[in-house]
């Protein structure tokens, strides 16, 4: 029988044996030849090339084609990272021919000559100081072109989901109308090849956004670089159609999905029928898609009604992660907190935070300290963030409302206080609340009692020359704000004379006018 040797085993087993040795054994086994050194390195450079960023520009696409080709480690590649990267007041020139080619080039050697024939996970990231949305559209439309062009299965796209706050200086989405032109931009055969490369997808998460053109020049809207003249129009109700149309398109190409990560980034538009379209997108892909085998969902700044929420969570009865993120329902919550204890079985992680019902916000009542996350000035009573893990996930919700909350202070005989409507001026309304002078100097708390849905009103520091001293102040910035209750914050603060109080609100979504009798009946006794 043959003596064995290092260099006659297998390469299998010496990556085998690699596994067992520290760092110093390792590079000592590699000097003891070239074949060994050969085997016992394929294994760390194989790990190396599992999990790959690379850049959407040409110098990196060309040397990752390089590394896909075939016998080369690229062909290892995992789970890839496709990013941009943008500077602050930086413009974002469109993408050249020559990366859409690049790109499909290397997707196409990774489909035909990948050693591990597994499906690809790809992630989609802007990084940079500048306004990160003027890059995703680029990087989406390249992704997506490769993918059309090459067929390559994927298990897992996640499209600027993860990773970032989705608020004012945290935001990155690409437009709604990057969906259709990505499904139906191409010839049948690139339609075919881009559900054979779904097909395979257990894990989707898309950050989307409206559709705005006729724009000369980007600038972040939260940033007072922003320009004066920066000229923006929202989409047409045709183009909202033809973009919510097109999102179940998407989704349907992947039948056995298992996990769903849908987040909405607002802009500040005037809410017309195609606004409104875009922003009730949900409801369209509740209507034209299943999910039977979902077993993770992640929803955040969704709209939709009380029937598309019960249809859409009547299905999931397969539910493992629930997380329900800053939800717009028109109706009340009552019928899913059923579900979630009575129809979901396997339910194990719940996250429930700022939930608005036409009711108002709901509140988590009963709660274990351990399942509440609330700000240290937030009492037990104005909870709004849930956390609950393992049997506990589906124990029964109880919740309030603010509006409840509103009628216990409404029903509450209040003597002391008398409300005044001034004239309605350019910019503004104001209310007058004249306090007896007992209250002056009380310690704040006793502000709270004298102000019927005081959970609508926020405290700000005002100058000491108002014009009208020993005056609480109800200043509405804006003629026309949001007037949804539970959208309102609460900040206490003491200025020179006295309290001042100014009316502000957490979310710009959705606006209402406010009219002087409104106002009567919500401040007054």
């Amino acid at each position: 029988m043959a003596s064995l040797t290092l260099e006659s085993l297998p390469v299998e087993l010496v990556e085998e044996i690699v596994a067992w040795l520290d760092f110093h054994d390792h590079c000592a086994l590699r000097l003891t030849g070239r074949s060994v050194s050969v085997k016992s390195s394929k294994a760390a450079f194989r790990k190396y090339f599992l999990s790959k960023k690379l850049e959407i520009a040409e110098a990196p696409l060309e040397q990752f084609v390089s590394v896909t080709q075939p016998g080369r480690f690229g062909l290892w590649v995992q789970d890839l990272t496709l990013f941009a990267s943008i500077a602050l007041h930086a413009e974002v020139p469109p993408a050249s021919p020559k990366v859409f080619e690049l790109l499909a080039q290397a997707f196409q050697n990774i489909r035909n000559d990948s050693p591990h024939n597994e499906p690809l996970s790809i992630t989609l990231k802007v990084f940079g100081d500048g306004y990160l949305k003027a890059a995703a559209d680029t990087v989406f439309q390249v992704t997506m072109s490769a993918l059309r062009r090459s067929g390559l299965p994927i298990r897992a796209f996640n499209a600027f989901a993860e990773g970032y706050s989705h608020t004012y200086g945290g935001r990155c989405s690409f437009p709604f109308s990057e969906i259709p032109d990505a499904l139906f931009g191409g010839s049948t055969a690139d339609l075919t090849r881009l559900a054979t490369a779904f097909q395979p997808c257990k894990k989707i998460g898309l950050s989307l956004a409206h559709y705005i053109h006729n724009l000369d020049y980007i600038r972040p809207r939260e940033s007072p670089l922003r320009p004066d003249n920066l000229f923006e129009l929202p989409p047409s109700y045709e183009e909202a159609r033809e973009n919510t149309r097109s999102l179940p398109h998407l989704l349907n190409l992947c039948p056995t999905l298992e996990e769903l990560h849908l987040v909405w980034e607002y802009d500040d538009f005037e809410e017309t029928a195609g606004v409104r379209e875009e922003l009730y997108f949900f409801e369209r892909v509740v209507a034209s898609c299943q999910f039977q085998g979902l077993k993770k969902c992640t929803l955040s700044d969704i709209r939709m009604s009380e029937a598309t929420l019960m249809t859409f969570f009547r299905q999931l009865t397969q539910l493992v992660h629930l997380d329900l993120t800053s939800i717009y329902l028109d109706g009340n919550f009552d019928g899913l907190f059923r579900l979630l204890s009575t129809a979901m079985p396997e339910l194990n992680y719940l996250h429930l935070r700022s939930l608005y019902s036409s009711s108002g916000t709901v509140r988590f009542l009963h709660e274990p300290r351990n399942n509440i996350v609330r700000f240290p000035s937030c009492r037990p009573s104005r909870a709004q963030i849930l956390i609950r893990r393992g049997a506990d996930a589906r124990r029964s919700v109880i919740t309030r409302t603010r509006s409840d909350q509103e009628q216990f202070w409404n029903n509450t005989q209040i003597t002391q206080n008398k409300l005044k409507v001034a004239q309605p001026m350019p910019t503004a309304r104001l209310v007058e609340v004249e306090l007896p002078e007992w209250r002056k100097d009380s310690h704040l708390c006793r502000m709270e009692d004298l102000l019927p849905g005081k959970e609508r009103l926020a405290v700000y520091r005002f100058g000491h020359n108002k014009r009208r001293e020993n005056t609480e102040t109800i200043s509405l910035a804006h003629q026309s704000v949001p007037f949804w209750p539970q959208r309102y914050s609460v900040i206490h603060r003491k200025c020179r004379t006295g309290y001042c109080i100014g009316l502000g609100s957490t979310s710009p979504h959705t606006r209402r006018n406010i009219n002087e009798g409104s106002l009567q009946q919500r401040y007054s006794s």
